[in-house]
């Protein structure tokens, strides 16, 4: 039971912690996959996400039980179902907006820069804008998400102070983040300081 206890706790705080990423750093490799329609792959159809690999492996392990790793699975896809995750797409476009709008550019001119290869920061600078004053945009845009989370009952209060201990570190890999071949969007992502 305690082994249920711990791989639950575990997918739980990936799942959760899949919020504050989508919500601050959408535009790196990790995403929060869109719910399916009314019931939830079985576990041999599901994608080789990092739930999938976590399971598998704790499975594998003989640390849970296959059908422990398929509740485990339901539970997580009925949190997202709930609204408990937001898509990335969603998420990637409120930090863009709010990324440019610190900088005093629409988002399409940010993401036309990253395209071309250039990080938020240097677009900031090109701006006469401090990239730090951009971070801290962003770290307040996902500050504002969060407490929505939490009086939606979505998050729990410690939960929330974790997440936002964590964003103005994330919020700064976002704006210093070299864009990759995809400008950042799609499978190309960005890496921080690359």
């Amino acid at each position: 039971m305690r082994k249920l206890i711990a791989a639950a706790g575990a997918t739980t705080a990936m799942a959760v912690g899949g919020l504050a990423v989508a919500a601050v750093n959408p535009l790196m490799g990790v995403s929060a996959q869109t719910p399916a329609a009314s019931t939830p792959a079985p576990a041999a159809a599901a994608p080789a996400g990092p739930l999938k690999r976590a399971l598998d492996g704790l499975v594998q392990n003989h640390t849970i039980t296959q059908a422990q790793a398929d509740a485990v699975r339901k539970a997580v896809a009925a949190e997202v179902k709930k609204g408990g995750l937001r898509p990335r797409p969603k998420a990637r476009g409120q930090v863009v907006a709010v990324a440019a709008k610190a900088i005093g550019i629409t988002p399409a001119q940010l993401r036309a820069g990253l395209k071309a290869g250039h990080s938020i920061a240097d677009q900031a600078n090109a701006k006469h804008v401090a990239p730090k004053s951009v971070a801290d945009a962003i770290v307040a845009a996902a500050t504002k998400r969060i407490d929505a989370a939490v009086t939606a009952g979505k998050l729990t209060p410690e939960r929330a102070a974790r997440l936002k201990k964590r964003l103005p570190t994330m919020a700064d890999r976002i704006v210093n983040a070299k864009p990759g071949p995809h400008g950042g969007f799609g499978g190309g992502g960005l890496r921080p300081g690359g």
